[in-house]
């Protein structure tokens, strides 16, 4: 899960995209990629949260990382902001399949963060979508 995320804006469409050396790689389709200097694109600004932003979580402040697991699903990290070093994982990875589009959900795991959701919701990160799977 090292994997840093951009959109991507090109020819009037968003791409979640992952970085790879020189290029943009959308994670729904491998196939398109965006080079600086080859292609017309601009990398969207994200406006929420910030990776400055603390969270209070179990009595700690803490910074939310957004990335995504080796198939495209995204990963909901939180660290601390000093160390930079990981507190917790708040997502489980549940699809055995890659995404092939843009993941309109991520799997918050309450089995090892019982308090992840609640956290979640509070500080207006995720809403739910009452969608349930079971792991493990």
């Amino acid at each position: 899960m090292n994997t840093r995320l951009a959109i991507i804006r090109s020819e009037g469409k968003e791409h979640l995209c992952y970085r790879e050396e020189e290029c943009f790689v959308d994670v729904s389709y491998p196939m398109v990629t965006f080079t600086k200097g080859e292609d017309d694109f601009e990398i969207a600004k994200c406006d929420h949260p910030s990776m400055e932003e603390t969270f209070l979580y179990q009595e700690s402040r803490l910074s939310i990382v957004i990335e995504m697991y080796h198939n495209g699903w995204p990963a909901l990290s939180l660290k601390d902001p000093v160390t930079h070093e990981i507190y917790t994982v708040l997502t489980v990875n549940l699809e055995d399949k890659a995404a092939f589009s843009l993941p309109d959900r991520a799997f918050v795991d309450i089995n090892n963060n019982p308090d992840a959701m609640e956290f979640l919701l509070s500080n207006k990160l995720a809403e739910d979508t009452g969608y349930r799977r079971q792991s493990g």
